[in-house]
């Protein structure tokens, strides 16, 4: 809603008004979705802080590599693409980005905020127990559960909500429909395997 408000500035006098009536929210919007990724990245880089379990830190290339790559192909060339390859790995993340998002260069994207979410399964809480884990929740129970949680997270951020139409969406759908013994994130790399399949080269 921002967004389009802002596309229908027309003078110096309209993108001044229309900056005054936001400007404090964007700020607000920029600290809650820098929030979200902070909680998700800090997971992966000190797992030993939320688990309990003796790991090591890992760094910023470290994480992008075992975590939120995903199989995408490296590299900059989308020849031969489709576009829905091309529409999933546009602005993809990579380590250069990480390390500005961390250091408050970049904004926090919505892409990165989902992905995020299913490297981590939502864990953003430091009790292991989550009632959608028992056996007696239904696979479409623990799907809506995850839809309602990430609208919630996007729509804190002024971002837009999920969208089956999207087929970055859909993919994170596809995988938060992970059944319990299987990681989101997995799911989602075999999906990348087998859409880009000899394109994908190594890590980002």
């Amino acid at each position: 809603m921002i967004h389009n408000e802002f596309s229908s500035v027309q003078s110096v006098s309209d993108l001044r008004k229309l900056y005054n009536s936001y400007g404090k929210k964007l700020g607000t919007l920029h600290i809650r979705s820098y929030y979200y990724f902070d909680k998700f990245f800090s997971q992966l880089v000190s797992p030993t802080q939320y688990s309990g379990a003796d790991e090591q830190s890992y760094s910023i290339d470290d994480v992008m590599n075992s975590y939120l790559s995903m199989n995408i192909p490296s590299g900059r060339d989308r020849t031969g693409y489709s576009l829905i390859q091309k529409l999933i790995k546009h602005n993809w993340p990579n380590t250069t980005s990480l390390k500005n998002i961390r250091n408050h260069t970049e904004d926090v994207p919505r892409k990165l905020l989902l992905l995020l979410y299913v490297a981590t399964e939502n864990s953003l809480d430091s009790d292991p127990y989550r009632e959608t884990d028992e056996e007696y929740i239904t696979l479409e129970e623990r799907v809506e559960d995850h839809w309602w949680t990430i609208n919630a997270m996007l729509g804190d951020c002024g971002m837009a909500l999920l969208d089956t139409r999207n087929a970055f969406d859909w993919l994170i759908l596809y995988s938060i429909a992970a059944e319990p013994d299987e990681a989101m994130s997995e799911r989602m790399e075999n999906v990348i395997s087998e859409l880009y399949g000899d394109n994908i080269k190594g890590p980002l």
